[in-house]
């Protein structure tokens, strides 16, 4: 591709777009009079057609290749609409081209859109944290593929610091590195594990599969512990002396310095919801040393982003530990050859739950289950009933949360589907996806052999060839780190809006308006971001920015319409009253009937005869619950019944987990409760909580 075949593809694009209405309508929400926009975007479009307002040969070589490979390669769409977009504001904002573009716009106007692209200017991003920029760190790389104790020495390392922090993907991660830092389970570096330490075979964590089972013990030694806090969005516990965190990514605190930092699964820095803070750990982390575990996909990323921040980068590369295999044949959807320790993946709640009838009808093994929806307790302790020899659950029915968090005893992993509903349709799976959920199957350790491979097959004949295609497919490395929309990016793009601009225009401003260097990229705009950033602004658009964002980035399913309604009320009494009670909300959105009802069946080891239904509803919920609990860790007078919430919650993962085995035992007939899954937590009712 030729800089004139990118010239050619706006030029051709240039007039249809200056005259779609939602073209116009997003720029005169970015500040330009809507009086004045057709004579500029004409003026815009005469000036790229005669190559004024586009000159290839004064472009950076990698800026115009990665613009190359957009407008041709992926979403052509979205790419010539932000092409064209920031290209109008380089153009209109040149000194060159001032006289024709005030012949258009006033001069305020002028300026605003001078300050504006001022604002959306990330190619110098890297500055935006100086504690970071003052230090001269190292960045040591640990990837490889899932089961090659990748962690390992991370953990070590960080066990050995005097100031050092963890970041994780997810809360339970999180958890599980503050109760071993904090119990001496992690041998720190240089020190010699005591030879009779016994290995770690309870371990549901994926975080934790060592390649030295000596260093990550079960029991712990004293003289091993690290005082170490843990801050997550949902909690925050400090412990007497600690100079140690574990925390999840979004929580790292950038304004600390650390002897070292590790981030984990750091190949989400290219995913276009949650990447930026992936990107803003590996850039802004003010670490000496900078331990980054995860895939190789993320080192060719990784090192560009070192070249912009001049930091030395060490890749240590790991095998996996144990053998991996396709299977010769699938189940050819006979569920009669379905074994204990198979494991079967699918991609919707629905159809996990079929999945799970359909096994212990045909096979009379009973299942276990995981999924995203789920609390990260709940799956937790249904790994632990699946690893369990003698629990009786002897097969494993997910969706791809098992692919990461959970260490599980898998011999063999079952693919229902190589498919799965993104959100607008079905797509294949990535190579990525498959590889990290095939790699679940017989994890080093897990087995009587140590070294006992695992076995990767799917359901359907059809999907052999497509599995065997990912497993066998080179790697694939990624190509940008994300940013995103969060406080230090956004507040300077509000700054240079109109006043009173709505999160949805500041979205779109990040999105159709950034100047980016070849590494980074903006997230995606997807269905269910809008449709969050419009609902927020239709409840808190009054309010102050900070909020509207907390607001917008609050864990809620958007397309759970009663979780959707019921934190849309939070807002509106938070907007309203300024406090949120969290009794009268649950009492007037109806979500304590399940809860009451499941728990008093429980209490009494009464049938649940609509067990599903109670499920889904305890579900949302326990969404609820948990997004009071988060926003209380940034509004907490607003949020003040945090116990209250946290004690719901408690009650809330004990009903599901009673309706999770009443579902299973429908399919089987009556069965003895099994005691330490339905033992109480806090032995109370909800209404006691009330």
């Amino acid at each position: 591709m030729t800089p004139s075949d990118v010239l050619d593809r706006l030029q051709g694009h240039v007039r249809p777009w200056s005259q779609r209405m939602s073209t116009r309508d997003r720029l005169v929400a970015f500040g330009i009079p809507k009086d004045a926009l057709p004579a500029l975007l004409r003026t815009y479009a005469k000036a790229l057609a005669d190559g004024t307002a586009f000159r290839p040969e004064e472009q950076d070589a990698e800026v115009l290749a990665r613009l190359a490979h957009d407008v041709f390669d992926t979403n052509p769409q979205l790419a010539i609409d932000r092409a064209l977009t920031t290209t109008l504001y380089n153009w209109a904002c040149d000194p060159r081209h001032s006289s024709a573009v005030l012949q258009c716009v006033s001069k305020p106007t002028l300026q605003a859109m001078m300050r504006l692209r001022d604002a959306l200017d990330f190619t110098r991003i890297i500055d935006r944290y100086p504690l970071a920029r003052a230090m001269q760190r190292k960045i040591i790389m640990h990837v490889g593929p899932t089961n090659s104790g990748k962690t390992h020495n991370a953990l070590r390392t960080l066990a050995a610091a005097k100031v050092g922090a963890y970041a994780g993907p997810l809360r339970l991660l999180a958890h599980e590195i503050f109760e071993r830092l904090n119990s001496g389970q992690i041998v720190p570096l240089g020190v010699d594990p005591d030879a009779t330490a016994e290995p770690d075979e309870g371990s549901n964590i994926d975080a934790l599969d060592p390649s030295d089972a000596k260093a990550i013990s079960k029991h712990g030694n004293a003289r091993f512990a690290r005082p170490c806090n843990l801050i997550t969005g949902e909690e925050r516990r400090t412990m007497a002396n600690a100079t140690l965190y574990s925390c999840t990514v979004e929580m790292l605190q950038l304004d600390r310095r650390y002897d070292v930092v590790v981030v984990d699964e750091i190949q989400l820095i290219a995913d276009s919801d949650r990447g930026f803070a992936w990107t803003s750990a590996v850039i802004g982390a003010a670490a000496s040393e900078l331990h980054l575990c995860g895939e190789e996909t993320a080192v060719p990323l990784v090192e560009s982003l070192a070249a912009m921040t001049g930091d030395e980068v060490i890749v240590n590369r790991y095998q996996r530990l144990s053998e991996l295999k396709v299977a010769d044949e699938s189940l050819n959807n006979d569920f009669k050859r379905v074994q204990k320790g198979d494991c079967i993946v699918a991609f919707s709640r629905s159809r996990i739950f079929q999945l799970r009838d359909e096994v212990q009808k045909s096979t009379g093994l009973r299942c276990a289950v995981a999924y995203g929806r789920l609390p990260p307790e709940i799956r937790s302790e249904q790994a632990a009933l699946f690893n369990d020899r003698d629990s009786g659950y002897d097969v494993m029915v997910g969706s791809d949360a098992i692919g990461m968090g959970l260490n599980l005893k898998i011999k063999r992993v079952i693919f229902e589907s190589m498919e799965k509903f993104n959100g607008g349709s079905s797509a294949p799976l990535s190579y990525s996806q498959v590889k990290q959920i095939a790699g679940r199957a017989g994890r080093y350790g897990m087995h009587a052999d140590a070294k006992e491979g695992g076995i990767v097959t799917t359901l359907s004949p059809a999907d052999l060839p497509l599995l065997r295609e990912a497993m066998a497919a080179p790697i694939v490395p990624l190509r940008h780190a994300r940013i995103g929309f969060f406080g230090n990016v956004a507040l300077n793009v509000i700054e240079a809006l109109p006043k009173g601009t709505s999160l949805h225009v500041i979205r779109d401003a990040l999105i159709y308006g950034s100047t980016l260097p070849p590494t980074l990229a903006i997230m995606d705009p997807s269905l269910s971001e809008t449709t969050t950033s419009m609902f927020v602004d239709s409840i808190v658009h009054p309010m102050s920015f900070y909020e509207r964002v907390i607001f917008m980035i609050a864990p809620f399913p958007i397309r759970d319409e009663l979780c959707k309604s019921t934190v849309g009320k939070m807002f509106e009494l938070y907007r309203d009253r300024g406090r949120v009670d969290i009794a009268e909300l649950l009492r007037e959105c109806g979500l304590l009937n399940s809860l009451n009802h499941v728990l008093h069946a429980r209490q009494h080891r009464q049938p649940l005869a609509k067990a599903k239904k109670h499920l889904e509803e305890l579900e949302t919920l326990h969404k609820c619950l948990v997004t009071y609990i988060w926003l209380y860790m940034h509004f907490p007078v607003g949020f003040y019944a945090h116990e209250q919430a946290r004690a719901l919650t408690r009650s809330t993962e004990e009903a599901m987990d009673y309706a999770l085995q009443q579902g299973r035992q429908q399919e089987r007939g009556p069965q003895r409760p099994r005691l330490e899954v339905l033992k109480s937590k806090n032995g109370m009712m909800a209404r006691q909580h009330l």
